[in-house]
Formats: C-alpha cells, structure tokens, sequence
C-alpha cells in the first residue's frame, strides 16, 4: 500500500460512513493503529530519501505567521496548528460525586477552559471523562493536531498501549479516547507532574465545590 491509499483509508475509517463498518469498537482501534504504524513508517522513509533543501532557500517571513496566529484567537485556527490540551478528573470520594477540568492552549496561550460536573465515577472514570469532554472541545475549535497532557500516569500508559485496561469500567472510556483521538491528523499524549497541571486541576475542583 502507499502513504496516500493508507491515509485515504485513515480518513474514511474517521468518516460517518467508515464509522457504519461492522467492526467492534477494539478491532477499529486496533486497525487504525496498524495503519497508522504503516503510514507513519512510509512517511520516515520518504524523509530519509527525500534531498536537503539547498541553504540558501529563503526564510519564511515572521510577520506572515504571527498574522495567522492573530487570526486564530477570533476565527479558525491557522493551517497546520496544534492545540496543546490538558485535562484532569477528580472524585470526592473514589467512587464519589467526581467532575472533570481542560484547558486548551496554542503557542503557550489559554483560549478556552472549562470544569464540569459528572456525577458519581471513580477518580480513574473522571480522568478518562476529562480527555473525552477536552478532545471534543478542541475538535468543535477546529483544530486538527493536539498535544493531550495528563498528571493520570495510568490513563496517559493506557493510551499509548504500555499498561492494558484491565477495569472493565474504563474499556470503553479507553476505547472512546481512542476512537476520538483518532479523529485528529495527528495527535500525542504524554504525562505531566501535577504541579504542571494546575489550571486544569483548578477547574476540576471548581466544579465539584459547586456541587
């Protein structure tokens, strides 16, 4: 297969009409990860055969992307952005009253956060709940490449596929943020000390003191 029939693939497999596909929820995940391996691998290939640009190729002008940036904080994200998310769930209890806080930046600024509600989940519950309501917001803004940061170390080695979801009230949490991470071009996760997700946390809290 090429890189372009294996991203054609990874596209209609995002589509409504790949999302009609008789496939079970795990074997979806599993399929796009094998063809995403693929495609990333052709793609490593393609770089290293692909000839150094000569030196003297001109410069991007400064002023063309900080003109994009200035667009993007009233309308759609410049081409190409990437959205940096970080998210946190928290539950009073473990199971108990539990709620979720994100907070969505590009290029190191806050543009939108938000702490809600969930109702009674266990802390682990309220994390993967924090993810799903994230990922949806940066998807509603637009974007279409994210950077997910978690201070859950369990839920950020789930989805990268290095601890198994054995809890069988978190497979289909897991199996959700899968799908919807998925949904973005490209898109990586990775874990963050506490002290590095403190608005998230802080909205997290917000929301359950209002409860």
């Amino acid at each position: 297969m090429t890189r372009n029939s294996i991203t054609e693939l990874l596209i209609f497999l995002r589509s409504e009409a790949g999302a009609g596909l008789d496939l079970s929820a795990p074997k979806r995940v599993e399929l796009l990860d094998w063809l995403t391996a693929q495609r990333d691998a052709l793609s490593e290939k393609r770089s290293a055969a692909k000839p150094k640009a000569a030196s003297g190729k001109a410069a991007t002008p400064r002023a063309a992307a900080s003109t994009d940036r200035a667009r993007s904080r009233t309308g759609s994200p410049p081409a190409g952005a990437c959205a940096l998310l970080h998210c946190d769930g928290a539950s009073r209890g473990n199971p108990g009253p539990a709620s979720a806080g994100f907070v969505i930046y590009l290029d190191g600024e806050e543009i939108y956060g938000k702490g809600e509600p969930l109702g009674r989940m266990t802390n682990n519950q309220a994390e993967y709940n924090a993810l799903l309501l994230g990922l949806e917001a940066v998807k509603q803004l637009g974007f279409r490449k994210i950077e997910v940061a978690l201070d859950s170390e369990l839920i950020v080695r789930q989805i990268e596929g290095r601890y198994k979801v054995k809890n069988q009230a978190l497979k289909p949490l897991f199996e959700k943020a899968r799908l919807a991470l998925y949904g973005f071009e490209s898109w990586r996760i990775r874990h963050v000390p506490r002290k590095d997700n403190a608005a998230a946390d802080a909205l997290a809290n917000e929301a359950l003191d209002a409860l």
